[in-house]
């Protein structure tokens, strides 16, 4: 019987390199031969594509501050279908899976990013009733300064309403997502992203490496 996969995860402000540096991941360790897929945290079938394109679109609006803890839990119920439907089936497979966010976006964007103070206080209950023991095993946040994020955001070709959020709301963000590695420094590490994509890349192996000393041969590659 296989042993159970290993579950990674990707978190940073928009623009910080979470796509990018997940599939960079899951490629080294496939290299390595660990059998690894790197996934989105929370967009996978079209149901789901469907729903955060709503939320999206009233991203913004005057209303939408009434409505954070509702998106909390939409996002909670989309990275619990990504987990059920993709994530866990390979866990199960001895598959490694590499996610470019899972459940601590959600504190960082409708927590600390909106400034809504009760769910920062509250968000345990919900990672409880929501996600249980589903934590991933390791968490790469990405820091990167907040200016250098805005400028890659406005070369996307297309860009959403969080896209387009203002330099405080991404510094809150960040800020959030450092109070979250604080508070869980075992699972949580953070990367700063500011250099070359080489160096970073080497800070990733490095702590990778930390966690799973068994992986030590890939230390001297690039």
């Amino acid at each position: 019987m296989k042993q159970q996969g290993q579950f990674i995860s990707f978190e940073g402000i928009d623009g910080s390199g979470k796509s990018y540096f997940s599939k960079v991941l899951a490629h080294v360790l496939s290299q390595n031969g660990i059998e690894c897929q790197a996934v989105s945290g929370a967009i996978y079938t079209d149901f789901s594509k469907q729903l955060v394109k709503l939320i999206l679109e009233n991203e913004g609006k005057k209303s939408s501050k009434q409505f954070s803890k509702f998106k909390a839990m939409l996002f909670a119920s989309l990275n619990i279908q990504t987990y059920q439907a993709c994530i866990k089936p390979l866990l199960d497979k001895g598959v490694w899976v590499v996610a470019d966010r899972f459940f601590d976006s959600i504190l960082a964007y409708h927590g600390y990013a909106s400034k809504d103070s009760f769910l920062i206080e509250d968000f345990s209950h919900l990672r409880q009733f929501a996600f249980k023991d589903k934590a991933p095993d390791l968490t790469f946040v990405l820091k990167l300064p907040v200016a250098l994020a805005q400028q890659r955001r406005q070369n996307r070709a297309q860009m959403n309403a969080y896209d387009q959020k203002s330099f405080r709301y991404f510094q809150r963000m960040q800020n959030g997502y450092l109070s979250i590695a604080k508070q869980e420094p075992e699972r949580v590490k953070v990367i700063s992203n500011k250099n070359s994509q080489i160096d970073t890349k080497k800070k990733i192996i490095k702590q990778l490496i930390l966690k799973y000393p068994h992986l030590s041969f890939i230390q001297n590659q690039r």
